[in-house]
C-alpha cells in the first residue's frame, strides 16, 4: 500500500530551476505519477510541453503565475485553477464528492474533492476503469486497500490501484481529500454524473445494510 506524506521522497534538482519530491513514480502504477515541485522566489521557469502525458498542479503553498499556452493563471494554496469548494456536488451516502475537473475537459483525468463526514465509513468500492490518488487536505482518518490499512492525516499522498477494493472511515473529525483519477481504459461513462447515475444508488443501498461486498 502507498502512502506516504507529500514532504517526503526522493528528491531531483531539476537543473537548478526547481525541487521534485518523487511521491509516485510510474513504475508503481498504470499511469499514474506525482511529484511535490518546489521553486524559487522570483524563478521564472523556461517553456515546456510532454507529449505523453497531461498535468494537475494542486499549489500547498506560495503564490505565482501558471502559463498553459496564452492564457496565464495567477495560483496560490488552496487554488485549483478554480476555487475548489465550487463545482457540481454528488452525494454518495457516506460522502460527498464535488466535481473539480470532469473527464470530459481531458483526455485521461478527473478531480474531485471528497468529503467524509466525521465517523462516516463508506462501502467497499473497486473502480474497473480508473486508479486513483488521494491527497488529504483536513482531518484524519483510515484507508483500507484490499487487506492492508493506513492512518492518513492533512499531508499524506495514498494510491489506489487499479480495481482493487477499498474504503474509508473519517475518525472523530472530518475528513476530505482530493481525488486524483487516472482514466486507465475508456470508461463506460461519458462524464461524472453519468458514472454517478450508475453506480451511486447501488453504493448507497450497500453502505446504508453494511454489506461488505464489493461494488462500483
Amino acid at each position: 500500500m502507498i502512502c506516504r506524506n507529500y514532504q517526503n521522497g526522493q528528491k531531483l534538482d531539476v537543473a537548478g530551476l526547481n525541487e521534485i519530491t518523487v511521491l509516485i513514480d510510474r513504475s508503481e502504477t498504470q499511469l499514474t505519477e506525482v511529484g511535490w515541485n518546489s521553486w524559487r522566489k522570483g524563478l521564472e521557469g523556461p517553456p515546456l510541453s510532454h507529449d505523453a502525458k497531461e498535468q494537475i498542479f494542486y499549489v500547498t503553498d506560495g503564490e505565482g503565475t501558471v502559463v498553459v499556452g496564452q492564457a496565464r493563471y495567477l495560483v496560490k494554496a488552496g487554488k485549483h485553477v478554480e476555487d475548489i469548494h465550487r463545482g457540481p456536488v454528488f452525494d454518495f451516502g457516506s460522502n460527498t464528492s464535488t466535481l473539480l475537473l470532469d473527464r470530459t475537459e481531458s483526455r485521461r483525468s478527473e478531480v474531485t474533492l471528497v468529503t467524509w463526514p466525521q465517523g462516516s465509513q463508506g462501502a467497499v468500492v473497486a473502480h474497473k476503469e480508473k486508479e486513483q490518488t488521494f491527497f488529504v487536505l483536513s482531518g484524519r482518518g483510515q484507508v483500507t486497500i484490499a487487506d492492508e490499512t493506513s492512518e492518513v492525516g492533512v499531508g499524506d499522498v495514498v494510491f489506489v490501484p487499479w480495481n482493487r477494493p477499498h474504503t474509508t472511515v473519517a475518525s472523530d473529525v472530518q475528513l476530505s481529500y482530493l481525488c486524483f483519477n487516472t482514466l486507465v481504459i475508456d470508461p463506460p461513462d461519458k462524464t461524472f454524473a453519468e458514472s454517478y447515475q450508475r453506480v451511486a444508488g447501488d453504493r448507497i443501498a450497500r453502505w446504508r445494510s453494511g454489506e461488505a461486498t464489493v461494488g462500483e
